[in-house]
């Protein structure tokens, strides 16, 4: 079973990732952008081309390379991003769908995770804006319609909530 856990920054996509795939006995595959700042690429508040499209081709790399675990995010996250920083033209961004909407057909499961609560934790890797933050859930959320990509909500405060949620819904 192959199963992403899609949204912005600070919903708890990774807390939840982690627990659903214990749960579950089975893989976790982590985010990848903090794999691609440990080669030396800059994220927040100086993501740029290169490091964005790095990130695209090491998630690529991931749902390419496994068929079954639990992802902390998929392609579609980055094109997001990626919109939302208007960092690529509209044909570099087209090209990036085709191939996000590939491979999302390979998913089983597609969860986005919307925010809980007004707040976002700040660290070295992301910041706490709640309106960029909510303008790459609007993103998201836009493509996920406009391309009718099967998808289910996970709204719930508390993270046993949103576990029994997924596990209901996978069995």
């Amino acid at each position: 079973m192959k199963i992403a856990f899609i949204g912005s920054h600070g919903t708890g996509k990774t807390t939840l990732a982690k627990e659903v795939a214990k749960r579950l006995s089975t893989r976790y595959i982590s985010e990848t952008a903090l794999h691609v700042k440990s080669l030396g690429y800059k994220l927040f508040p100086n993501t740029d081309e290169r490091t964005q499209l790095m990130i695209f081709l090491h998630q690529l790399n991931n749902e390419m390379k496994f068929t079954s675990g639990v992802f902390d995010r998929c392609l579609l996250d980055n094109v997001a991003y990626s919109i939302e920083a208007n960092l690529f033209n509209n044909d570099i961004i087209n090209e990036m769908l085709k191939i996000t909407l590939d491979m999302l057909n390979r998913f089983d499961y597609i969860f986005l995770v919307t925010r809980f609560s007004d707040k976002i934790e700040k660290n070295e890797y992301r910041d706490d804006d709640l309106q960029k933050h909510m303008k790459i859930e609007s993103i998201i959320v836009d493509l996920l319609h406009r391309y009718f990509i099967k998808h289910y909500l996970i709204y719930e405060k508390t993270l046993d909530e949103r576990v029994d949620k997924i596990l209901n819904t996978i069995q």
